[in-house]
């Protein structure tokens, strides 16, 4: 039997980098983390060989006090792979997601093998990189919605609700 290969794209750390992200964010993106992790969990009970491109689910400077997250490895309940960094200030959060899931995530692919590339969160960067993926690398794409695309947050300035309004159109 062969087993379907899939790169999870989204939002999910290990343990000890959520612990640590919650001690500086103010957004607690606890359900992103819970969800991502038993995503991964339940694939793999289905059989199927996980592999991740993940990004932090931190919230916008100044609410989370970290302005640089760094590139990487990780791993989450036995799936392996990238760790995307950026720059956590609004706009520049989403320039620099997009440009590291471009950087990083057709190597990730291709060194996977993945058949299924699973989109966790409707974020343009993964997005944008899900319909790349599938129209360049030949890999099927396929988005999870949890939420609503850009729901306004407590900590949202007029500009940051204005670029999601934008952002939505988008997607």
């Amino acid at each position: 039997m062969v087993k379907l290969s899939v790169t999870l794209l989204g939002f999910v750390l290990p343990d000890e980098e959520f612990r640590d992200l919650l001690s500086v964010d103010q957004g607690m993106p606890v359900q992103t983390q819970r969800f991502g992790v038993s995503l991964v969990e339940a694939l793999q009970a289905g059989g199927a060989e996980v592999s991740l491109i993940s990004a932090s689910p931190a919230t916008n400077f100044p609410h989370n006090q970290v302005i640089r997250y760094r590139p990487g490895r990780t791993r989450v309940s036995g799936a392996t792979g990238v760790r995307l960094g950026f720059v956590n200030i609004a706009v520049a959060k989403h320039l620099t997601r997009t440009l590291a899931v471009f950087r990083h995530g057709p190597k990730e692919l291709r060194k996977t093998a993945g058949d299924v590339l699973l989109i966790h969160g409707v974020h343009s960067p993964w997005l944008a990189f899900g319909a790349f993926a599938g129209q360049r690398l030949g890999v099927t794409s396929v988005a999870v919605m949890t939420d609503p695309p850009n729901v306004p947050h407590e900590f949202d300035t007029s500009l940051t609700r204005l670029l999601k309004r934008f952002d939505g159109w988008v997607v």
